[in-house]
């Protein structure tokens, strides 16, 4: 049983802040705390950067005055300061509770702009790069072009995902990307947030560069120049005034061409002033936003046959539309399951088994492998467990293990006592989450003695997660007798160095007035079951034991 405990402080003093690595390609700059998160900029916008943890970003709500973390990057007009322009990797780790509360200000986001937003500087995607990030529980609250991810997105976004919520006082709002240019958003691209806009900044003739545009979408809200948008899947809430869409708010006045994505399982909701016509827009027909885009604005924009949206959903895949285009609603039961892949449900995706990027789950709407493997975990439930037993009863936790891992996963699961003891252990293997077979209940037991009194937490974990209850052992008779196991090690063959195998001698004694039978562990440092024997002993009997790692 873990729980957080959020630190109450201002943000960091950037010229305190150091880094391992060099910010190059072969060694970027290593980022394990929010503090090294935020000063990216003062470090250097041109460098390299990867994750080496999760980051807990909780804190951040309490920076700045209530502002929270500062976007990294310019936040000026579109051709302004300097843009992020260098690698940043997520490496599949999670920046968790992002805070960032700015209303008055354009270009919000983890990063305000990324190279080439400006546009037009070379071939589409060129310029920075930001891949394998994951983004959970956020909050990020910006006047225009605002983003989960980035504000003013121009190079290359892959493998991103966001949760949470992202707002824009006006328009150019999405749950990764507010609007891009000449960004190349092809890449497996995931929404789980809930995005909400009003009316386009240029109503009230705020907008940053003195645009027109528009767009509040679950992904993207708009593009622009030659930004590309598609292979991403969206289950955001989107809510706006108009040009509101699952994925794309707008997808400008440049030809699109979208395919390899869908919208499921979020709610679509218009409602307010249209306002469209004081920025010199035309009535499109107002169809209360669409699954897959909000506002298609002219007869070139293309819908592949890979393109899907959840009819039970929302009752249009586009809102606001020129072209008349044509893509495919589903039900809910044609869009979920292992046989997803059918022609009369998502046949037409590229899935893991054709070489692309989509795999089936169990009764789930399809996912991408590279999320699967960076969520990938043996996730443990205490189903039930004894609550009050007397000393030298036993303790039984039953509990179901879920490996969420993409393959095939085998660990050590084990039962601990109050102090934190083995007292139990399972080596459990369970299919990948590709199967139907991906869990797994095993049972678990406490032989408890007199020194174990009290009141307490028992706890099961496997090497990923853990799951703590609450446990009475009581004194019990004290004319009953019960074992009492006492170890101590003898001697090891180390020192070893890394690939030997490393031997404990140990010594095992029942000190108690019974008979018993326990299970002997030895651990790793980082708390890992590596060997294990179980010993039965005689009262007053001891015997020796050899473990290894």
């Amino acid at each position: 049983m873990s729980e957080r405990i959020v630190v109450k402080r201002d943000g960091p003093d950037c010229g305190e802040v150091s880094y391992d690595g060099s910010g190059t390609s072969n060694d970027p700059y290593e980022i394990g705390t929010v503090d090294q998160l935020q000063c990216i900029e003062d470090k250097s916008l041109s460098a390299d950067y990867e994750l080496v943890g999760d980051i807990d970003a909780t804190g951040t709500e309490y920076w700045n005055n209530g502002a929270g973390f500062d976007p990294i990057g310019d936040q000026q007009a579109r051709t302004g300061g300097p843009s992020y322009g260098g690698v940043f990797d997520g490496n599949g780790y999670v920046i968790e509770g992002l805070h960032i509360e700015r209303p008055d200000e354009y270009f919000v986001g983890l990063f305000a702009k990324t190279n080439y937003f400006e546009g037009s500087k070379d071939e589409l995607g060129a310029g920075s790069t930001v891949k394998n990030v994951r983004l959970k529980d956020s909050h990020v609250h910006g006047k225009s072009v605002v983003g989960g991810l980035i504000g003013g997105a121009g190079g290359t976004v892959q493998n991103a995902s966001v949760s949470g919520y992202i707002e824009s006082e006006y328009q150019q709002v999405g749950g990764l990307v507010g609007h891009g240019h000449d960004a190349d958003l092809n890449n497996r691209l995931v929404s789980r947030a809930e995005v909400v806009g009003t009316s386009p900044a240029c109503t009230d003739s705020t907008h940053p560069w003195g645009a027109t545009n528009v767009g509040i979408g679950g992904i993207v809200g708009g593009t622009g120049y030659e930004t590309d948008v598609s292979t991403a899947y969206s289950l955001a809430t989107v809510r706006g005034n108009s040009s509101t869409g699952g994925i794309v708010g707008w997808t400008s006045d440049i030809p699109s061409d979208s395919r390899q994505m869908y919208w499921a399982n979020g709610t679509l909701d218009v409602s307010g002033e249209w306002r469209l016509d004081e920025c010199g827009r035309n009535d499109l027909g107002r169809q209360g936003g669409g699954g897959i885009a909000g506002r298609m604005e002219i007869d070139d924009d293309t819908i592949r046959d890979s393109v899907y949206w959840n009819k039970d959903d929302h009752g249009a895949g586009i809102g606001e539309q020129k072209a008349d285009a044509d893509i495919i609603g589903r039900t809910t039961e044609k869009m979920q399951g292992l046989d997803v892949n059918r022609d009369s449900k998502l046949g037409n995706l590229t899935y893991d088994s054709e070489g692309g990027p989509w795999i089936a789950v169990p009764d789930k709407y399809p996912r991408f492998r590279w999320e699967l493997e960076a969520a990938g975990s043996f996730i443990v439930e205490i189903d039930s467990i004894d609550k009050t037993v007397e000393a030298g009863e036993t303790v039984t936790a039953t509990a179901t293990i879920t490996n969420t891992n993409i393959e095939e996963e085998t660990q050590n699961v084990v039962l601990t006592d109050f102090n934190g003891n083995p007292v139990d252990t399972e080596v459990v293997t369970i299919d990948g989450n590709v199967s139907e077979t991906n869990t797994k209940q095993i049972q678990l037991s406490w032989e408890t003695t007199i020194s174990d009194n009290g009141t307490g937490t028992a706890t099961v974990r496997t090497e990923d997660t853990e799951a703590g209850e609450e446990v009475t052992v009581t004194n019990g008779k004290e004319s009953e007798a019960v074992a009492d196991f006492d170890v101590s090690v003898d001697g090891t063959n180390e020192p070893v160095t890394e690939g030997d195998r490393l031997t404990v001698e140990a010594t095992v004694q029942n000190d108690g007035g019974a008979d018993g039978e326990q299970s002997v562990v030895l651990g790793s440092p980082d708390g890992t079951v590596v060997d294990s024997k179980q010993v039965d002993l005689n009262s007053e009997q001891s015997t020796t034991v050899s473990l290894s790692w």
